[in-house]
């Protein structure tokens, strides 16, 4: 029979399925292996199959945003660590890094959830989780180094031409640019339907980047679709 609390009462969260501990962080975490092993996210989203819909863009913007800012990251752990850890070890300090320096992620709760980690991992895993420990708590004072690095460059197969066509410094703005990630752009499908966010001139409605789609009014029952504001501007304009 199910278990009762005292006085007869059903505990009040029997029968709910509870998401497991960091499922966000470790959906993250695969998403950051399939990138190694040569997947865009996209394609590594099939490791997110049996998160919830919040789960999986939570997982999604943490390995996103530990993508942009992983020179950043490099930057405050280039002093912390004298030999470069173990792949996946080093996409765990990546990721908590980024949630301290980045995000809005309170120090001991990254350092406790990496921690926790890295010790429900495999052995090698297991036996750096004092390492892990360690080196992010020293990295949550690393804020300067953090906002003194460079943006990721662009490979050099494509930063050699835009230098050679359009300057350095522009350049950097593009990579500047890459770091901070593209707002959420909704197009209406129908004008003057009720769209979630910022109206923009051209027709499109904009939201903060990281913005869970699945949660915003009007999804399902498909009154916009994502579509960057720039690529809605050709169909406006030809209106095919």
């Amino acid at each position: 029979k199910p278990a009762r609390k005292p006085g007869g009462r059903k505990d009040r969260g029997e029968g709910r399925a509870q998401p497991a501990p960091h499922a966000a962080r470790r959906g993250a975490l695969r998403l950051l292996a399939a990138v190694r092993e040569g997947a865009t996210l996209a394609e590594g989203e099939e490791a997110l199959a049996e998160l919830s819909p919040a789960e999986r863009a939570r997982a999604r913007r943490l390995a996103a945003t530990t993508l942009r800012h992983r020179s950043r990251s490099d930057a405050v752990l280039a002093g912390l660590i004298d030999r470069r850890p173990r792949p996946e070890v080093m996409d765990l300090l990546q990721l908590a890094v980024t949630e301290m320096l980045a995000g809005a992620e309170a120090p001991h709760g990254a350092v406790n959830a990496a921690v926790a980690l890295a010790r429900s991992g495999g052995a090698k895993a297991k036996a750096a989780a004092g390492m892990v420990n360690a080196v992010l708590r020293r990295a949550a004072e690393g804020q300067a180094a953090w906002e003194e690095a460079a943006p990721p460059r662009l490979p050099d197969w494509l930063r050699r031409p835009v230098v050679t066509e359009w300057g350095e410094e522009i350049a950097a703005a593009i990579e500047a640019a890459h770091e901070r990630g593209a707002a959420l752009d909704l197009t209406p499908r129908a004008p003057g339907a009720p769209v979630p966010g910022e109206a923009l001139p051209t027709g499109s409605h904009r939201l903060p980047a990281g913005t869970q789609v699945t949660a915003l009014p009007g999804y399902a029952e498909g009154d916009w679709w994502v579509q960057d504001a720039a690529a809605a501007l050709p169909v406006r304009l030809l209106a095919p």
